[in-house]
Protein backbone atom coordinates (compact mmCIF):
# COMPACT_ATOMS: atom_id res chain seq x y z
CA UNK A 1 0.00 0.00 0.00
CA UNK A 2 1.22 3.35 -0.88
CA UNK A 3 0.90 5.96 1.78
CA UNK A 4 0.62 10.22 0.85
CA UNK A 5 2.66 11.86 3.53
CA UNK A 6 2.48 15.23 4.31
CA UNK A 7 4.20 17.70 6.91
CA UNK A 8 1.94 19.39 9.31
CA UNK A 9 3.82 21.71 11.52
CA UNK A 10 7.21 19.84 12.81
CA UNK A 11 5.77 16.12 12.62
CA UNK A 12 4.79 14.46 9.16
CA UNK A 13 1.11 12.60 9.27
CA UNK A 14 -0.46 10.18 7.17
CA UNK A 15 -2.71 11.99 4.72
CA UNK A 16 -4.64 9.77 2.31
CA UNK A 17 -3.96 6.12 2.05
CA UNK A 18 -3.63 4.96 -1.84
CA UNK A 19 -5.58 2.06 -2.43
CA UNK A 20 -8.03 0.51 -4.95
CA UNK A 21 -10.20 1.63 -3.13
CA UNK A 22 -9.45 5.29 -3.27
CA UNK A 23 -12.46 8.20 -3.06
CA UNK A 24 -12.39 9.76 -6.30
CA UNK A 25 -12.64 6.39 -8.02
CA UNK A 26 -16.09 6.43 -6.32
CA UNK A 27 -17.39 9.96 -7.44
CA UNK A 28 -20.18 9.88 -9.33
CA UNK A 29 -18.17 12.96 -11.39
CA UNK A 30 -14.81 14.27 -13.17
CA UNK A 31 -13.60 17.51 -13.12
CA UNK A 32 -11.24 19.00 -14.95
CA UNK A 33 -9.04 22.26 -14.50
CA UNK A 34 -7.26 24.37 -17.87
CA UNK A 35 -4.05 25.72 -16.20
CA UNK A 36 -4.15 28.38 -19.67
CA UNK A 37 -7.11 30.06 -18.70
CA UNK A 38 -10.01 30.21 -15.55
CA UNK A 39 -12.13 27.56 -16.47
CA UNK A 40 -13.39 23.92 -15.19
CA UNK A 41 -15.50 21.05 -16.58
CA UNK A 42 -17.00 18.54 -14.83
CA UNK A 43 -18.58 15.42 -16.67
CA UNK A 44 -21.24 13.71 -14.39
CA UNK A 45 -21.47 9.64 -14.87
CA UNK A 46 -24.76 8.74 -16.52
CA UNK A 47 -27.27 7.21 -14.26
CA UNK A 48 -28.09 2.92 -14.84
CA UNK A 49 -31.09 4.01 -16.41
CA UNK A 50 -28.40 4.53 -19.45
CA UNK A 51 -28.87 8.69 -19.46
CA UNK A 52 -26.23 10.06 -20.79
CA UNK A 53 -23.73 12.13 -18.49
CA UNK A 54 -23.87 15.58 -17.74
CA UNK A 55 -21.28 18.17 -18.81
CA UNK A 56 -21.00 21.74 -17.18
CA UNK A 57 -18.66 24.34 -18.71
CA UNK A 58 -17.68 26.92 -16.44
CA UNK A 59 -15.81 30.00 -17.40
CA UNK A 60 -14.35 32.36 -14.27
CA UNK A 61 -14.24 36.27 -15.53
CA UNK A 62 -12.35 38.80 -14.03
CA UNK A 63 -10.25 36.16 -12.24
CA UNK A 64 -9.59 32.38 -11.19
CA UNK A 65 -12.76 30.18 -9.38
CA UNK A 66 -11.61 31.59 -5.51
CA UNK A 67 -12.01 35.39 -7.12
CA UNK A 68 -13.73 36.08 -10.21
CA UNK A 69 -16.83 38.25 -9.58
CA UNK A 70 -18.40 36.66 -12.54
CA UNK A 71 -19.05 33.05 -13.62
CA UNK A 72 -20.37 32.03 -17.17
CA UNK A 73 -22.08 28.70 -16.31
CA UNK A 74 -22.94 26.84 -19.99
CA UNK A 75 -22.61 29.90 -21.48
CA UNK A 76 -25.06 32.14 -18.96
CA UNK A 77 -23.58 34.57 -17.13
CA UNK A 78 -23.97 34.89 -13.37
CA UNK A 79 -22.27 36.68 -10.90
CA UNK A 80 -20.72 35.70 -7.78
CA UNK A 81 -21.26 37.65 -4.26
CA UNK A 82 -18.22 36.76 -1.91
CA UNK A 83 -17.72 37.62 1.60
CA UNK A 84 -13.68 38.49 2.45
CA UNK A 85 -12.57 35.12 3.04
CA UNK A 86 -13.79 34.35 -1.25
CA UNK A 87 -16.44 32.20 -0.37
CA UNK A 88 -19.59 32.47 -2.45
CA UNK A 89 -22.53 33.80 -0.44
CA UNK A 90 -25.37 34.26 -3.42
CA UNK A 91 -25.36 33.75 -7.17
CA UNK A 92 -27.62 35.74 -9.13
CA UNK A 93 -28.19 35.78 -12.61
CA UNK A 94 -27.71 38.35 -15.27
CA UNK A 95 -31.08 40.33 -14.48
CA UNK A 96 -29.76 40.38 -11.14
CA UNK A 97 -32.81 38.05 -9.47
CA UNK A 98 -30.96 36.29 -6.35
CA UNK A 99 -30.89 32.22 -7.50
CA UNK A 100 -28.49 30.40 -4.93
CA UNK A 101 -27.95 31.62 -1.95
CA UNK A 102 -25.61 29.78 1.24
CA UNK A 103 -24.08 30.11 4.39
CA UNK A 104 -21.07 28.96 6.12
CA UNK A 105 -20.57 27.72 9.87
CA UNK A 106 -16.38 28.90 10.97
CA UNK A 107 -15.16 25.76 9.93
CA UNK A 108 -16.57 25.49 6.07
CA UNK A 109 -19.70 23.22 7.10
CA UNK A 110 -22.70 24.20 5.16
CA UNK A 111 -24.88 25.78 7.32
CA UNK A 112 -27.91 26.18 5.31
CA UNK A 113 -28.55 26.49 1.08
CA UNK A 114 -31.50 27.93 -0.73
CA UNK A 115 -31.95 27.81 -4.72
CA UNK A 116 -34.66 30.31 -6.03
CA UNK A 117 -35.53 30.91 -2.05
CA UNK A 118 -36.12 27.80 -1.23
CA UNK A 119 -33.90 25.60 1.52
CA UNK A 120 -32.27 22.79 -0.54
CA UNK A 121 -29.44 20.62 -0.52
CA UNK A 122 -25.99 21.81 -1.55
CA UNK A 123 -25.62 19.38 -4.04
CA UNK A 124 -28.16 20.82 -6.15
CA UNK A 125 -26.27 23.83 -6.43
CA UNK A 126 -25.14 25.28 -10.52
CA UNK A 127 -21.91 26.13 -8.65
CA UNK A 128 -20.70 23.70 -6.00
CA UNK A 129 -17.72 25.91 -4.63
CA UNK A 130 -17.86 25.98 -0.86
CA UNK A 131 -15.92 27.61 2.22
CA UNK A 132 -13.22 30.33 0.60
CA UNK A 133 -14.35 29.23 -3.17
CA UNK A 134 -13.09 25.82 -2.98
CA UNK A 135 -14.87 23.13 -4.58
CA UNK A 136 -16.51 20.83 -2.30
CA UNK A 137 -19.41 19.00 -4.15
CA UNK A 138 -19.64 16.14 -1.60
CA UNK A 139 -21.62 18.51 0.72
CA UNK A 140 -25.03 18.57 1.69
CA UNK A 141 -27.69 20.45 3.89
CA UNK A 142 -28.47 17.01 5.57
CA UNK A 143 -24.53 15.36 6.58
CA UNK A 144 -22.40 18.51 6.35
CA UNK A 145 -18.66 17.63 6.65
CA UNK A 146 -16.04 20.13 8.10
CA UNK A 147 -13.91 21.83 5.03
CA UNK A 148 -10.18 22.22 6.27
CA UNK A 149 -7.45 23.84 4.44
CA UNK A 150 -3.98 23.14 5.42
Amino acid sequence: MVVLVGKVGDSEKEVVPLTEEFPYKARSFKKHYSTLFPAEITVEKGTSTGSAPKTTFVDFVGGDAYSAPIAVINGMEHYLHRDHLGSILAISDSTGQVIEERHFTAWGKVAWFKKQGELSDFSDSILPRGFTGHACPEQSREEPKPYYII
